[in-house]
């Protein structure tokens, strides 16, 4: 368990860190993927690994918002910007955008 102020960086030995796994695949054309994350326990966001389409480099942001994301595809209302970093990937292979410029909780 975490006490506070700590994360899984600052106290490995005692905050677990699990991974998720999106269920849907992305469609190429999309541009990106939203989902809801709904935690039975405390949690933090502090980053996120991705797979790409296609090889090469690439700009990437991610946002995160209060509540459901249902309702708000195409607006900026409500959303915070987390990460917007220039990142290289491969086709069909994990890649790591490394931490978020602010953890998620």
């Amino acid at each position: 368990i975490c006490d506070a102020g700590e994360t899984p960086r600052t106290c490995p030995s005692d905050c677990v860190v699990k991974s998720l796994k999106a269920r849907s695949k992305s469609n190429a054309s999309s541009g990106g993927q939203m989902f809801t994350v709904r935690a039975t326990k405390d949690l933090t966001v502090f980053s996120f690994d991705i797979v790409g389409n296609k090889g090469g480099k690439d700009n990437c942001v991610v946002y995160t918002r209060a509540g459901d994301y249902q309702g708000y595809e195409e607006t900026t209302v409500g959303w915070e910007l987390v990460l917007d970093k220039d990142i290289a990937v491969g086709k069909g292979v994990r890649s790591k955008l490394g931490a978020l410029d602010k953890e998620v909780t």
